[in-house]
């Protein structure tokens, strides 16, 4: 029998995995690991192959006694090489999706976690009480709040009888009053996926053929915006920070700028207080023909641009940590103006490493 000693978390899952090609039977982390995994603020972060996982891990990377926890249902995430440990896990919709998370949190001692994926946010937020058992505080909103900003008609009808300015909005079966240009999109869908802008009735069947369970909106020509909103646990906005995004691709801002707006930061304040947000979100505003914002979407989560926002002085990813952990959180808090331009960047993985997971 071989006993190898490893000190770190990381090299127990690599060198496990060579253990069963090299008949090593026994392998042990080193008692200094485990207590110093225990003084440390260890932070889950899922979706950490994705654009809002990677701001999480730059963000949090180097400060003090933290450790970052990846998380992803895909081992060739390019978040696990910038992590201390690293877990796949089962997609949201899969019954073993909670069990298996709060496993991980229970076993890494997790203190928060923070969801980057839509699709993650309710089941996760529901399970809330089944992470505190195991002590893990979910950075998230409420289940009542995540069913409203999943779907774009029921918060379209919500912030609408709050007086909030939002596009015309009809569903396909009552489009009285319908003027084009018009947005089909799906009513839960994310990342810019089966959006059409449709400038005639030709246009708007085939959108409405090709999109499943669509709203249609006003078209709105002027500037889109992110605002990076942090909340308070009792629904009161700590922070807002505008940024324009200048070029799309995939849902994601590749350039951008953070810009001080009045008008934006107080109809972001209203928001958090209406809906009741809880932690990070991102709110979308885009500015119609006569120039006035108007909201036509809201995520609940951190995201995959929020590294600008970061970079202009906001840590939204570091206060979650603080906010969801009790810990102060300085009232006021002022950004920079900054412009963000993305660029690709690679990075490897050997078998091994991929087969630890």
């Amino acid at each position: 029998m071989k006993i190898i000693f490893c000190c770190s978390h990381e090299e127990y899952k690599i060198i496990q995995a060579i253990a069963k090609r090299t008949g090593v039977l026994n392998i042990l982390c080193s008692n200094n690991f485990k207590n110093t995994k225990k003084s440390l603020i260890n932070v889950g972060v899922t979706g950490v192959g994705g654009a809002a996982g990677i701001c999480c891990i730059k963000s949090l990377k180097g400060i003090k006694n933290i450790r970052i926890i990846g998380i992803d249902a895909d081992p060739l995430s390019a978040g696990f090489k910038f992590v201390h440990s690293s877990f796949v896990i089962p997609y949201a919709n899969d019954q073993k999706f909670i069990p298996e998370l709060i496993k991980i949190c229970k076993k890494e001692g997790i203190t928060v976690l923070i969801p980057t994926v839509d699709e993650e946010l309710l089941p996760i937020s529901k399970a809330s009480q089944l992470f505190l058992e195991v002590g893990t505080k979910v950075a998230v909103s409420d289940p009542q709040t995540i069913e409203i900003t999943n779907d774009k008609w029921l918060l379209y009808q919500k912030l609408l009888s709050a007086g909030i300015p939002v596009p015309h909005s009809w569903l396909p079966e009552s489009l009285e009053g319908m003027n084009f240009p018009v947005i089909v999109k799906p009513r839960r869908g994310r990342g810019s996926r089966d959006i059409y802008i449709c400038q005639d009735n030709d246009d708007l069947l085939y959108a409405l053929k090709k999109c499943k369970n669509p709203i249609i909106q006003e078209f709105l020509p002027g500037n889109e915006y992110t605002i990076d909103v942090l909340a308070d646990l009792n629904g009161h906005l700590i922070v807002a920070v505008p940024r324009r995004r200048i070029e799309v691709k995939g849902g994601v801002s590749w350039k951008g700028k953070t810009e001080h707006n009045l008008e934006l930061e107080e109809l972001s304040k209203k928001i958090v207080e209406i809906l009741k947000l809880r932690g990070p979100a991102c709110i979308q505003a885009r500015f119609d023909k006569n120039n006035k914002p108007k909201i036509f979407e809201i995520n609940a989560r951190i995201g995959g641009t929020t590294i600008l926002t970061v970079k202009a002085g906001v840590n939204i990813p570091y206060l979650t940590v603080k906010l969801f952990l009790g810990k102060k959180i300085p009232s006021r808090l002022t950004f920079s103006e900054k412009f963000i331009v993305r660029y690709f960047e690679e990075t490897y993985f050997s078998p091994d490493e991929v087969m630890a997971r």
